[in-house]
């Protein structure tokens, strides 16, 4: 087996024979102990004059500049299992990847021609796939080799703000189509079929797993910013008030 990836668990192959009339197969489990994660690295990024610099923080508190991308930042995720760092651009509408481990461009994804309607919202990493949406409510889930896996069209062409996943969903944040609101949505993430959705009130900032259940969300209001506890198996909004302490 060449996949230095999988996890530690019991795996099963299957042997199959068959002669074009008959067949028959058999069973054989195979215990994979596998390799340890370690530490490497943090990845801070700076941006300047349209440009973007990552860095790498090791663990003495030492700082290298990776490289220099000649493109604004918009956001980056890491896929840490093949060492990858995707970068999304503001203002050209493409995503960068890069190899961490050779410092060298892999390739990239051009969005549409037309950025007014074609353009990159969010990008969000959960193994092994990248996902990454646009604003024709367009979700896609990408592989480490650039091929789609997944793919969610809104039935209403709405505009994908934001998202977030897990093993087995994805969260994501539209705003309604032709209209100001805005709506969570749930989705199967194996076959990106919308399990259930609900609109809110305000426009979401930003959005984070705080357990497999529940997510954290940051909403813009008229005064600041307010924070919800969103159940994404029970499809249940709640207000998280904040205290302010004074020092």
């Amino acid at each position: 087996m060449a996949d230095s990836l999988l996890e530690s668990g019991a795996y099963y192959f299957e042997i199959l024979v068959s002669d074009g009339k008959n067949q028959i197969s058999a069973y054989k489990q195979v215990s994979i102990q596998g390799i340890a994660k370690r530490f490497i690295s943090l990845i801070a990024t700076s941006e300047s004059n349209a440009s973007s610099s990552y860095y790498e923080l090791s663990e003495s508190n030492q700082s290298n500049l990776i490289f220099t991308v000649n493109s604004d930042y918009k956001k980056a995720e890491i896929n840490n299992m093949n060492q990858q760092l995707w970068h999304l651009s503001n203002s050209t509408n493409e995503v960068l990847v890069f190899d961490l481990k050779e410092k060298t461009l892999l390739g990239g994804i051009i969005g549409e021609p037309n950025f007014t309607i074609g353009r990159f919202t969010d990008i969000y990493y959960s193994s092994p796939l990248m996902f990454l949406s646009n604003n024709q409510g367009r979700l896609n889930g990408i592989d480490p080799g650039f091929s789609k896996r997944n793919n969610y069209v809104s039935s209403a062409g709405n505009f994908v703000n934001h998202l977030i996943a897990n093993e087995d969903i994805v969260v994501v944040e539209e705003t309604i189509n032709g209209t100001s609101l805005n709506r969570i949505a749930v989705l199967f993430r194996a076959s990106a079929a919308i399990k259930f959705s609900q609109d809110i009130n305000y426009p979401v900032i930003d959005m984070f797993f705080k357990s497999d259940s529940k997510a954290l969300l940051f909403c813009q209001n008229s005064t600041g910013i307010s924070v919800f506890e969103y159940d994404v198996e029970q499809n249940f909004i709640q207000e998280i008030k904040l205290s302010l302490i004074h020092i």
